[in-house]
């Protein structure tokens, strides 16, 4: 058992086999250019400094031209539901727009002080270094415009305007910050428009195919957002399930799709749209049922009108769009493992199981703080006691302060037959192990806090089990 531990502990991951060759060529390509910026000659005068900046100009252009394929949510969502999406890092693609954007913000750093570093160090007034001579001749307003009007002075200033708007994306952009005031950040980040236009000013028109490069995309995008139905005026009925968890129920007459989601936007109280999952509509369908907890500015507003008594308001929604839950449906054997509200897209997702009609081993783990939210389980677990074609696994446990306190439920189904309820957090370790004694090969799904995710993601691995995380935010 110790080898066979060892051996599964050296496994690569398909997540890790599939996104390297796309880091490495990125790298690759990023090196190249900075290389190429590096060594790049001029007849005026140049130094270190001006070779440093060019070498962070010039490497970053990919990463400005791809760092915007990965929020482009509806074609990625397409991707989500075909079998090709299986072979791409989708989720990693996701998550990567993060990180281009940090790497992007450092090196235009380094490319704004190497820049002026070297116009420090020129023989003339650093003001005509900035914002290149007046016209000969001129003076006073017209000398100033005619610095303005130059070309010296269009990029140096673009670039200014454009590392400030990095900064200040960069900013909005702290996990914190967008768990707080995600409208905020949604309103900040179309600043990134203004940047784009910035860019075809700073950057030399030889230089523009890189950032042209993801225009299609961009324009695919957009044709297939507006494609993605809206629905206005739907009255939701609301309910507070617990403490700061909300229920929104609401009519629609578009199919739910297991493992989906939807943009909701709330006009009582602004005009931002925010994603959710969908979960277990029933057996009838015909609704859209949404399951919210408060942890952000936006979100706690709703749970106090839930909490005034509001059953009832008006909402727009736009989708449902794919998410990576969605390819669980497209997998034979899984393990769904998810913490708190993180439960609601394995919940439409396993009504898609039953409706398949396909056979199916599902091992679904859930760690929840109020007792109440494990009846949510019922009415699927009354649907699975009548159908047989899949074999599902309950580990649930209670934890938190609530857990603690609070007698165990009883979750007994309709054939008399109890589900069983253990306190505390699973060792992820040895649950995952006595797990793949029954079931060696599991796709793994995980949605929740980021702590309870990185644990699955870690022992799922460790077993060589692909491995897909659900988060919004």
């Amino acid at each position: 058992m110790l080898f066979t531990s060892k051996i599964r502990n050296l496994r690569i991951s398909s997540a890790l086999l599939l996104g390297l060759p796309w880091v490495f060529g990125l790298a690759v390509l990023c090196g190249l250019k900075a290389r190429d910026g590096f060594m790049f000659e001029s007849s005026g005068p140049i130094n270190l400094a001006l070779r440093t900046a060019h070498a962070a100009g010039w490497g970053m252009l990919p990463l400005l031209a791809l760092m915007w394929l990965p929020v482009m949510r509806s074609l990625l969502n397409l991707l989500e539901t075909t079998r090709i999406g299986r072979w791409l890092p989708l989720e990693s693609f996701r998550s990567s727009h993060r990180l281009f954007g940090w790497i992007a913000i450092t090196m235009s750093l380094v490319h704004g002080i190497g820049w002026l570093v070297f116009d420090a160090t020129l023989s003339k007034p650093f003001l005509d270094a900035l914002l290149g001579q007046p016209a000969h001749g001129t003076q006073g307003l017209v000398a100033l415009l005619s610095r303005l009007w130059s070309s010296t002075s269009c990029i140096n200033i673009s670039g200014l305007l454009l590392g400030s708007i990095f900064l200040l994306l960069g900013w909005t952009s702290r996990a914190a910050r967008r768990k707080r005031a995600y409208d905020s950040f949604q309103r900040r980040h179309l600043f990134g428009y203004i940047a784009g236009l910035l860019l075809l000013l700073h950057v030399q028109p030889p230089f523009w195919g890189w950032l042209l490069l993801p225009v299609p995309v961009l324009l695919i995008e957009l044709w297939l957002l507006r494609r993605s139905l809206l629905q206005r005026g739907l009255y939701a009925r609301v309910h507070l399930d617990a403490p700061g968890i909300v229920s929104l129920t609401l009519p629609s007459s578009i199919e739910t799709k297991p493992g989906h989601y939807v943009q909701l936007r709330i006009p009582t109280l602004d005009d931002s749209w925010h994603a959710f999952s969908l979960a277990d509509s029933g057996e009838t369908g015909g609704q859209w049922v949404i399951k919210i907890n408060a942890v952000g500015d936006w979100s706690t507003e709703l749970a106090k009108l839930a909490d005034f008594g509001v059953t009832k308001l008006a909402v727009d929604v736009r989708g449902p769009f794919a998410s990576p839950a969605a390819q669980g449906i497209l997998s034979t054997n899984c393990l769904l493992a998810c913490g708190g509200i993180g439960v609601t897209p394995f919940l439409s997702l396993v009504r898609g199981f039953i409706e398949s009609e396909r056979e199916r081993i599902v091992h679904f783990v859930w760690v929840v703080r109020h007792p109440q939210l494990l009846h949510w389980i019922m009415p699927l677990a009354n649907a699975l006691a009548r159908r047989r074609h899949v074999s599902l696994h309950w580990h649930l446990y209670l934890d938190g302060q609530d857990g603690h306190d609070a007698p165990l439920p009883s979750l007994k189904r309709h054939d008399g037959e109890t589900i069983k309820v253990q306190r505390g957090r699973p060792n992820w370790d040895e649950l995952l192990s006595r797990i793949a004694q029954h079931s060696p090969h599991l796709s793994t799904f995980t949605c929740g806090p980021g702590a309870l995710m990185e644990d699955v993601k870690r022992s799922a691995q460790a077993l060589g089990w692909p491995v897909r995380t659900e988060k919004f935010g």
